[in-house]
């Protein structure tokens, strides 16, 4: 039986410890993933909170992208939003354009941290940064690569991996002639085929530098000859069986890959960790490939999200923040994301130190990713990112229209004439809204 003399001393140190844990600051960090990542995800939170008892980072998985998204726009309106939100780089303008932000480039040196942006991958901070610096600090960062059965390539006599779009053209014919049903598809296309095939080759697909200077912005890549060609080409390859259309996301691309169905695929560097786990087969990857003729393939695109910090929170909130997304990236957390997640590390300190500890030595394809955007040096205006209002509406209506091509339904050129009319007159609905 306790005495009052240590009933009290007891309730006085229990006293103290809910006043200590009552004083911890305290913030969500919204986020779409589940599965290893949401995991690895929640495993940051913890072990920053372990080393930081003063200060509680909870994550909350929220859905996808959009659902986390659309419930970060209606709690800040609410009053109720979380410390940070994470977005996928399609919808940052949404987030760019809003009073809902607390920049990046003003949190930190606000709060004491100084950083040199410099020391981090270019092509990953351009798509999220405005004049001032970035707004947003780029998280899971991936881009496209091409993954390919090592096995079926013995098996069809392929010694030399593509390097060009016409090489690859030879390398699927000679998986068919194997005998192999599907010889390449391609996960998120718009990503792999707008997207990445713009960038590396310098193609002004919408006005004002790919939408990067100004949001009044019209879509022009039914203009581009060479995008058009592109696409007849892909329409070419559906039609002679080299090429399959898995789709609009990247899950079945994943998949028909995985299970051996499909030889090639474009689809995200991130996918490493899903590909170790499924695939019974000798995998690894190699570069998107470039045009014939084209000597110097710049930079792919940043595929992934960012993260954004909420505007609206008290001094004390936004300190443990931007302590959080300091730790965020520093050299150790950079390298721990990029093991376990096969994501990019966008921190060039972070990538040399792996490099010399022989990292990619044993695990090469995760190289591709960084080597392949940061390919031409400091990014120039047609190569540093595609951004527009309501893009993932464009993308959808983009998917519309190429759909008709690939079921035969429509011509190449009037189809991309069709989603660069509308995909323009849905950006300029974004572009009033915002008052430009």
């Amino acid at each position: 039986m306790y005495s009052m003399k240590t009933y009290g001393i007891t309730a006085l140190f229990m006293g103290m410890f809910m006043g200590s844990a009552q004083a911890a600051v305290e913030f969500e960090w919204w986020h779409p993933f589940g599965g290893v990542i949401g995991e690895t995800v929640a495993e940051i939170a913890d072990n920053f909170n372990a080393a930081n008892p003063d200060i509680v980072v909870k994550s909350v998985n929220k859905g996808g992208y959009a659902d986390t998204l659309n419930a970060g726009i209606a709690a800040f309106r609410a009053g109720e939003q979380p410390g940070i939100l994470l977005a996928l780089g399609r919808d940052a303008p949404t987030l760019l354009t809003s009073d809902a932000v607390y920049p990046v480039y003003k949190l930190l040196p606000d709060n004491g941290y100084d950083v040199n942006w410099k020391r981090f991958i270019r092509p990953a901070l351009a798509l999220f940064s405005d004049d001032n610096g970035p707004v947003s600090l780029p998280f899971n960062s991936s881009t496209a690569i091409l993954w390919y059965n090592v096995d079926a390539f013995e098996k069809a006599g392929i010694t030399t991996l593509p390097k060009t779009w016409d090489e690859l053209a030879t390398t699927a014919r000679k998986i068919k002639a194997a005998g192999y049903e599907c010889a390449l598809t391609a996960g998120w296309p718009n990503w792999v085929h707008l997207d990445t095939y713009s960038q590396m080759h310098e193609i002004e697909v919408a006005t004002n530098n790919n939408g990067m200077d100004g949001w009044d912005t019209k879509m022009v890549f039914n203009e581009r000859p060479r995008y058009v060609n592109h696409i007849k080409r892909l329409k070419s390859w559906i039609d002679e069986g080299l090429y399959t259309y898995s789709g609009r996301t990247g899950g079945a691309a994943l998949a028909t890959f995985t299970s051996e169905k499909c030889v090639m695929a474009f689809q995200s560097s991130a996918n490493t960790g899903d590909v170790i786990k499924t695939a019974k087969f000798e995998w690894s990857a190699t570069y998107v490939p470039y045009e014939t003729g084209i000597e110097s393939p710049k930079n792919s695109l940043i595929g992934g999200g960012s993260l954004f910090v909420m505007a609206g929170h008290s001094n004390e909130v936004n300190a443990a923040i931007a302590k959080f997304m300091n730790h965020l990236i520093q050299v150790p957390q950079q390298k721990d994301w990029h093991k376990k997640t096969g994501y990019a590390p966008i921190s060039l300190d972070a990538y040399e130190e792996l490099k010399a500890e022989g990292y990619y030595e044993e695990n090469p394809t995760q190289e591709l990713a960084i080597l392949q955007m940061s390919r031409g040096g400091t990014p120039g205006n047609l190569n540093r990112g595609l951004r527009f209002g309501y893009a993932s509406q464009v993308y959808t209506v983009m998917n519309e229209e190429l759909e008709r091509v690939w079921a035969g339904e429509k011509e190449v050129q009037p189809a991309l004439d069709d989603a660069a009319r509308r995909g323009s007159e849905i950006i300029a609905r974004f572009s009033k809204t915002i008052g430009q």
